[in-house]
């Protein structure tokens, strides 16, 4: 599982994650829920979710966002994802 991976769904007030939100972290993907298009929530395998894993994961994106050898656009995703919600 890396950071790459990650999935985003919005979420209405007053419900719970979507079914494929929750079958995404299943399968050991990162899954943000967001209302109103702000991150609320992320979800996701323990050993991704635990301080070492999220600082494994804060770590990665930092590389991909500077590193000039990858897109613009999967820098970019890298640093949306590392911006605060």
């Amino acid at each position: 599982m890396t950071a790459a991976h990650a999935f985003e769904y919005e979420v209405p007030p007053h419900a719970g994650p979507p079914s494929e939100a929750v079958e995404a972290a299943e399968e050991g993907n990162v899954v943000y829920l967001s209302r109103q298009g702000q991150r609320v929530a992320a979800i996701g395998p323990p050993t991704a979710l635990d301080p070492q894993g999220l600082e494994k994961i804060r770590q990665y994106l930092e590389g991909i966002a500077r590193n000039p050898n990858r897109t613009d656009a999967l820098r970019a995703s890298a640093r949306e994802q590392l911006a605060p919600a």
